[in-house]
């Protein structure tokens, strides 16, 4: 399957198929794996003190303690929550693949960015809750002066070339905007293969 974008010309009935929500059961489980990978990085149960035994099919009493312990550490908070949510909802699909753009200096995508808006990739989801946002499954801060611009983004999914001024006059949203033109997420909102400058 693969991302579309479509117009209706005259009265019709349009469909889309492919597209669902996640069972719960999928999110408890990467909601699981993501706190367990947090609590043990390195992913490995390790009992130094497991000895050779003559009954090796019995469940040890002293293992059943040292998981129940381990499990008795997993703990989340609200913005856990969040960011898993956050990540997880903007996390593309494994088969999705943004398509790099040709190389060009930061101060000529500054320009063009500023002349023409950004739109949002059709593939990419930009999700923000309070003072974060979140874009391909990554997290960053957003930036007091770029939130209202960064969250219209999120929202309608474009920017014009006014919002898209104000976003590049903000030092931190200047930072960020072309490592997202670089990964593909956002591109040109007109002109994008004319080779303006």
């Amino acid at each position: 399957s693969c991302a579309h974008d479509g117009v209706a010309i005259g009265a019709c009935t349009t469909a889309s198929l492919g597209f669902r929500a996640p069972s719960w059961d999928e999110l408890t489980r990467e909601f699981r794996v993501t706190m367990a990978e947090r609590a043990w990085p390195d992913g490995r149960y390790r009992d130094a003190r497991r000895t050779t035994t003559a009954t090796p099919g019995r469940i040890d009493a002293d293992l059943l303690t040292a998981i129940e312990q381990r499990l008795a550490r997993i703990r989340w908070t609200s913005s856990d929550v969040e960011r898993f949510v956050g990540q997880h909802f903007s996390e593309p699909k494994p088969h999705v693949y943004f398509d790099p753009p040709s190389p060009m200096p930061m101060s000529r995508f500054e320009r063009r960015a500023a002349r023409t808006g950004l739109v949002l990739d059709s593939r990419a989801t930009l999700l923000y809750r309070g003072t974060r946002g979140y874009l391909a499954g990554e997290t960053f801060a957003l930036p007091a002066a770029g939130r209202a611009p960064l969250r219209r983004l999120a929202d309608h999914r474009r920017l014009d070339a006014t919002a898209t001024r104000a976003l590049l006059d903000d030092p931190a949203s200047r930072r960020v905007l072309p490592d997202w033109w670089t990964d593909g997420w956002i591109h040109f909102a007109r002109g994008e293969l004319d080779g303006a400058s």
